[in-house]
């Protein structure tokens, strides 16, 4: 009887000491940890221990997946590259394994409200000489395209107008560091790092591709071929534009251009044509001239120097869709090439 009383109570007593044991444990569990700001990685790092923050996840395909949209709207919107977006997104979110993006879906950090949703956060913030933690609101969005999108409009202050619009991602990588968006002297070389190894630049392209889409002109080769000042056809105004059928002489100047001369205000002017917008050569007798007939289509080529390369042509009356360029040259993406064409503005109306 004594050994069943003995038993019992032993049985009793450690049952009891297990559940003191847990108490801790899950209070500690339902603890909101403080959260460390970290200036090397941005000023919207924040993590709760390092090996968390730098852990990367279980699926980063779903990861990116769920940032890609915001990122290329953060292009349309604010012109920051989306290789960039995505690779600060990594970093400072800990491939989205942060507290906050954990919380609240934000990834960099960004204090405040988003259209009044927050969420309070015990912070460590620097004040008076010492560090304290203090009650901080973070903004709460409704998922990670809306964080990487709005953190676009971050970037808009003045410090960091040298990285707007522009298309290189690893001179915004370097420029991010020039600027003092964080301190850590490897800083660019890790978001360089990310671009190359997810192939995060391809999501570059894809905005550019589609704010050509969004932006193209519709336009009509023109019936006529130009005769250039100089055997370039980056030449902005033409001496002339030939109609199809019209009857000259020229002289041969190279193997790809022909020399004649053309009345412009009064005065005689030294002109070249392309060999093949000249059809049906006959010598005129007695000169060292030929006789033929214009036949006009457009060159595009794939170079903005309009040299080399891979090229189309068009008859005249062709209907295209093209995009402004630069320098008196339209452009053209060709999907099926994977890239962009380019011809002068005079032979586009």
């Amino acid at each position: 009887m004594k050994k069943i009383l003995i038993i019992s109570l032993l049985t009793c007593f450690l049952a009891f000491s297990s559940i003191l044991s847990l108490q801790p444990v899950l209070a500690e569990e339902n603890q909101i940890a403080t959260l460390k700001p970290n200036s090397e990685l941005g000023p919207g790092y924040y993590s709760t221990t390092e090996a968390r923050e730098t852990r990367a996840a279980t699926n980063t395909s779903a990861f990116l997946a769920s940032i890609k949209q915001g990122s290329i709207s953060g292009w349309k919107k604010y012109k920051i590259l989306p290789s960039i977006t995505s690779a600060q997104a990594i970093l400072e979110s800990g491939w989205g394994k942060s507290e906050l993006a954990t919380r609240a879906h934000n990834l960099f950090g960004v204090k405040g409200d988003y259209k009044g949703q927050y969420v309070v956060m015990p912070t460590l913030e620097y004040q008076n000489g010492k560090w304290i933690t203090i009650q901080a609101k973070f903004r709460k969005y409704p998922n990670k395209n809306v964080s990487t999108e709005d953190h676009g409009a971050f970037l808009q202050k003045s410090r960091y107008k040298n990285i707007v619009n522009v298309k290189d991602y690893q001179l915004v990588a370097n420029r991010l560091k020039q600027d003092g968006y964080a301190t850590d002297p490897q800083y660019a070389n890790k978001l360089i790092s990310l671009i190359k190894q997810y192939q995060l630049d391809a999501w570059d392209k894809e905005a550019f591709n589609a704010e050509q889409s969004s932006t193209s002109i519709k336009a009509s080769v023109v019936d006529g071929a130009p005769l250039l000042h100089s055997t370039n056809f980056n030449d902005k105004t033409p001496l002339r534009m030939w109609r199809t059928g019209t009857k000259i002489q020229v002289r041969k100047y190279s193997s790809y251009w022909y020399k004649t001369s053309v009345q412009v205000n009064g005065k005689w002017m030294s002109g070249y044509i392309y060999h093949s917008m000249v059809v049906g050569l006959k010598p005129v007798k007695g000169t060292d001239k030929f006789s033929g007939t214009v036949k006009a289509f457009s060159i595009w080529w794939d170079s903005p120097r309009l040299n080399g390369g891979s090229l189309f042509t068009y008859n005249p009356k062709t209907s295209l869709r093209h995009y402004p360029s630069k320098n008196g040259l339209k452009s053209a993406y060709y999907p099926n090439r994977k890239k962009v064409f380019y011809t002068p503005d005079y032979w586009l109306k």
